[in-house]
């Protein structure tokens, strides 16, 4: 009896698979290569649409993230992304119409003549004077000079 235990024992421990020590090469090859990626969060929405608004640049906004600006730029391919950055740079524009309006309105002249300029097409470049010229045809008889005999 002693010998049928020992051997269930034998063939217990016979059948158990081991895992095989991992290698560095087994470990590499199940990585993949780069950075992890990084999920857009609410808080990446705030910061787009917030430094678009002041100007700032893209690789500037992908620094303060912590992401590269290809991965902004790949961003920017997302409905939620590009209407962040467009919300806070249409904001930024419209307060800044309105502060140089509100201004020329004031009496600014500056701000009357740039606002003139950018809105109704006014222009610094002096126009070509235009003179009332008519064409004149001068018509000149032969007089038969040529035919003498």
């Amino acid at each position: 009896m002693l010998y049928h235990l020992v051997a269930d024992k034998q063939h217990q421990l016979n059948n158990i698979s081991y895992p095989m020590p991992s290698t560095k090469a087994d470990k590499v090859a199940k990585r993949k290569p780069g950075r992890p990626k990084k999920k857009v969060e609410t808080k990446d929405l705030r910061i787009v649409e917030d430094m678009a608004g002041r100007g700032a640049k893209l690789d500037a906004i992908a620094t303060v993230i912590g992401i590269s600006p290809s991965t902004l730029d790949r961003w920017l391919t997302r409905e939620d992304i590009r209407a962040a950055y467009e919300r806070g740079r249409a904001i930024s524009t419209d307060n800044v119409a309105q502060s140089l309006y509100d201004q020329a309105m004031a009496g600014n002249v500056t701000a009357a003549i740039f606002w003139l300029k950018a809105q109704a097409g006014w222009t610094d470049k002096p126009q070509p004077e235009q003179t009332d010229t008519a064409q004149v045809v001068v018509y000149i008889p032969d007089n038969q000079r040529g035919n003498a005999a």
